[in-house]
């Protein structure tokens, strides 16, 4: 998800097939707890709007989708003797509708991402 999109509770309704917007944003967290952790803040922002999928939210899970599809032949690598890294970082201002805080962090073992 570029980092441009910024998602709202507020656009253009789903029409009454809005279980398919659940099925598919489960089934992205069920690959971004596995085995794709590149993608896990995106489904986490689209995890958020469950109650109320707007169009705009099904075109950026669809673009996740694409993504993921596109990018399955890559991998984490994991060589050499680095020690572990820990980054973290907070957003105040991302959330338009809510101002809820967004926390991220990043671990990374022999430059190898593994959380």
């Amino acid at each position: 998800m570029g980092s441009v999109v910024k998602l709202t509770k507020t656009g253009e309704e789903l029409p009454p097939e809005a279980n398919q917007y659940a099925e598919l944003v489960g089934s992205l967290l069920f690959l971004s707890s596995t085995t794709r952790l590149d993608i896990a803040f995106a489904v986490g922002v689209l995890w958020r709007f469950m109650c109320c999928p707007r169009q705009d939210h099904m075109r950026a899970a669809k673009g996740l989708l694409r993504y993921s599809r596109g990018t399955n032949s890559l991998g984490v690598v994991y060589g050499g003797c680095e020690p572990p890294q820990g980054f973290f970082d907070a957003d105040w201002a991302s959330d338009v509708d809510g101002r809820w805080l967004t926390t991220s962090f990043v671990l990374t073992l022999n430059n190898g991402l593994i959380a």
